[in-house]
């Protein structure tokens, strides 16, 4: 199967400008910092893989194992490909964090250094809800995932769900 994929991450910012030397006031959107790329087997950034699924902690944890990711395809495995892209939602009402495994730990460098993510609790306000959510673009930036390099640990409370979408290549 063919991997394509598209990467966004946009904010953009609306604002008014006041009338300023006999100018009339007009509006100013900024929206410098917003990156979109096309994700292939044949772009810079390669991918050839994906995996998307729910977590549910169990006790209070989980592991994301890259050598066997759920996915509607099927059990995905990250071996021997670096992590390019993350979008991870906690739809949950409290705290998430991942760090990487106690036990053959994968890092987000390719030094494999450790890290923590801090997921922010789900918000409601009239009627909708916005999940807290974290986005990454890795280009290459990761350590190969392998048997001894694979895991990372995440914990909230009880049995808390983490929606995942991984990019790797």
């Amino acid at each position: 199967m063919a991997i394509s994929a598209t990467y966004r991450t946009d904010v953009e910012a609306n604002d008014s400008a006041p009338a300023i030397a006999g100018l009339s006031a007009s509006s100013l959107t900024f929206n410098a910092y917003n990156t979109a790329a096309t994700l292939n087997s044949g772009t810079p950034v390669v991918v050839t893989k994906k995996a998307n699924f729910v977590l549910t902690l169990s006790g209070s944890s989980g592991t994301i194992d890259f050598t066997a990711l759920p996915d509607a395809a099927g059990t995905q495995t990250f071996s021997g490909l670096k992590i390019q892209a993350i979008k991870i939602r906690n739809p949950s009402a409290n705290v998430m964090s991942i760090t990487k495994g106690a036990s053959n730990g994968l890092g987000l460098t390719t030094s494999g250094t450790s890290f923590t993510i801090i997921i922010p609790p789900a918000y409601t306000s009239g009627g909708q809800t916005y999940p807290g959510e974290w986005v990454m673009l890795t280009p290459e930036g990761t350590p190969d995932v392998s048997g001894s390099v694979k895991t990372w640990d995440v914990t909230g409370t009880s049995t808390q769900t983490l929606e995942c979408t991984f990019l790797a290549g």
